[in-house]
């Protein structure tokens, strides 16, 4: 394996030395990001990440799914070209370069339903004061903050995400303005969602927002299991077009 240092480098010669980094400007604070990522358009990304119980197991040598999840978070983050700018920036964000991220960690118990049916408490974000405060933030110091409260705030319930997908819709409305930038949902899991008939609403909403939804399925071996079939299939009804790419 080779580390990748880009991010490590902060002068800007040594950083142009490197065939592999590129030196990014963005936010008026130059910054060594990666080559691959360091001239991406303005993206505000929404991760939502299962927090359910099952992924408290073993995933490959890792002896904890979550924190492997997160950890891997940790390392793409500093990664990436921010854009500089804090959660209190909000909607006043500036489409100049660089990258915006939020988290919601979803899990839930089937027995906490609301009045239309769905699943309550299923979902959470950093509270006020926290990191970017539940919100998207191109700040490294307040993403690294958010990791650490969601590694610390492992939910271990079953895998409902409707709510989940919910909050990242109201983090788009709430913080990310209609200037032409790309909006990104990546779900992360690692199980059939147990909510996956109750979606249509939400899909529709993330739909007039222009929001592209992604989906990744964790599996805990290297061979693909028929639990992995049927966690990719839960996913393509959710997912952007194409479902299968």
């Amino acid at each position: 394996c080779v580390e990748r240092t880009c991010h490590k480098l902060t002068e800007r010669c040594a950083c142009q030395q490197d065939p592999t980094c590129f030196w990014s400007n963005t936010g008026g604070r130059g910054r060594c990001e990666e080559q691959a990522y360091g001239k991406c358009p303005t993206l505000d990304v929404a991760l939502v990440l299962d927090g359910s119980g099952s992924m408290s197991q073993s995933f490959g040598r890792h002896p904890h799914g979550f924190y492997a999840m997160m950890e891997m978070i940790r390392d793409w983050v500093k990664m990436l070209p921010l854009s500089n700018e804090g959660s209190q920036v909000g909607s006043n964000s500036v489409p100049a370069g660089g990258v915006r991220v939020g988290f919601v960690q979803f899990s839930g118990l089937s027995g906490s339903t609301g009045p239309t049916g769905g699943v309550v408490n299923s979902a959470q974000r950093t509270p006020p004061g926290v990191g970017a405060n539940g919100r998207l933030s191109g700040d490294l110091v307040e993403l690294q903050s958010d990791i650490e409260w969601h590694e610390d705030h492992h939910m271990k319930q079953l895998t409902f995400i409707e709510e989940g997908l919910v909050m990242a819709s109201n983090m788009f409305s709430q913080d990310s303005p209609v200037d032409g930038r790309r909006k990104i949902i990546v779900i992360i899991t690692d199980g059939v969602l147990m909510d996956g008939d109750r979606l249509a609403g939400v899909k529709s909403t993330l739909q007039q927002q222009q929001v592209i939804t992604f989906g990744i399925a964790v599996r805990r071996f290297s061979a693909r299991t028929q639990g992995d079939i049927d966690t990719e299939a839960a996913l393509r009804p959710v997912v952007s077009a194409p479902a299968d790419d």
